[in-house]
This record gives structure tokens, C-alpha cells and sequence, in this order.
């Protein structure tokens, strides 16, 4: 092999190889924006979502720490603004998403919606079904605002660093 042939190989190879690390380098930097992009997104959904969530839990323990008394049979009109506080919050929850945490919210919006059932039904039947009952529910409702504040927590920990799927 003669230089002039030496050196066109030489040529060649270091062209193919700034090539090969030019495209690497592309990729990399495109990677870097894909992660900083998602970033940006999550934070900028993230403070709405937390305002949301927030809402939630209060109206949640705000209900749970409603006084309710056997002797007293107009409590249902008493108790229609904590469910509505509920029930608005949840709408936005649900908006808000994402899946993981709605369906927490769900759950927590149906035993809040059967505490109501349930104390309506008391007072029909003139409180002879058991106070248990409320307190049941009650303990529902902590067990699903548990499951939700989880579940929330986790979501809004999640920055969108990670890619979920490869391509």
C-alpha cells in the first residue's frame, strides 16, 4: 500500500468515525431535550394537581370530622355542603388525572356519596339502624383518602425524568 492510498483510507476512516460520534452525539442531545421537555410538562401540570389534590383530602377530612348526633333528624341538609365541597374537588381531581390517582378519587367519591345514603337512612328509620353504620362508612372514607394521598403523593413525586417505553 503506497502513502497516497494510506492516507485516503485514513481520510475515509476518520470521516466515517466524526460521523459515527456526530450522530451519537445527536441522539444524545435529542434524548437530553425529550427528557427535558416531559420535565417541563409534568411541572407545569403539577402545581394544578396539587392544588386539586389538596382540595380533595380537606373536603375529605373536613367530612370526616363532621359532628354527627342521633338526635338530631335534619343533619342531611347540614351535611350537603361537605359533600358538595367533595364532589367539585373530585371533578377536578378527575380532570386533573392522571389515571392512578382518579381511580382513589372514585372510590373515595362513592363512600363519600354512601355517608350520605347512610345518614339519610338513619333518620328514616328513626335511628334504629345502627350508629356502626356512619362510623363504617367513616372509616372507609379514611381508608380511601389514605389509598388517594398515596397515590397522589406518587404522582406528583413522578418529575417525568424517566422514559417509560424504548425505543
Amino acid at each position: 500500500m503506497d502513502a497516497g492510498m494510506a492516507a485516503v483510507l485514513g481520510a475515509l476512516a476518520g470521516s466515517v468515525g466524526t460521523m459515527g460520534a456526530a450522530f451519537a452525539a445527536g441522539r444524545a442531545q435529542r434524548a437530553g431535550a425529550e427528557i427535558a421537555a416531559r420535565a417541563e410538562h409534568r411541572k407545569n401540570r403539577r402545581d394544578p394537581r396539587q392544588a386539586a389534590y389538596k382540595e380533595l383530602i380537606d373536603a375529605a377530612l373536613a367530612l370526616a370530622e363532621w359532628e354527627y348526633y342521633d338526635d338530631e333528624p335534619n343533619q342531611d341538609a347540614e351535611l350537603e355542603p361537605y359533600l358538595l365541597r367533595i364532589q367539585k374537588a373530585y371533578v377536578d381531581v378527575a380532570l386533573a388525572g392522571p389515571a392512578r390517582v382518579a381511580k382513589p378519587a372514585d372510590k373515595l367519591y362513592y363512600e363519600s356519596a354512601l355517608y350520605k345514603v347512610t345518614v339519610r337512612e338513619r333518620a328514616k328509620a328513626n335511628f334504629e339502624t345502627p350508629h356502626r353504620w356512619v362510623t363504617d362508612v367513616n372509616e372507609k372514607i379514611f381508608q380511601h383518602l389514605a389509598d388517594f394521598m398515596s397515590a397522589a403523593q406518587s404522582a406528583l413525586d413522578d418529575d417525568g425524568s424517566r422514559r417509560r417505553f424504548r425505543r
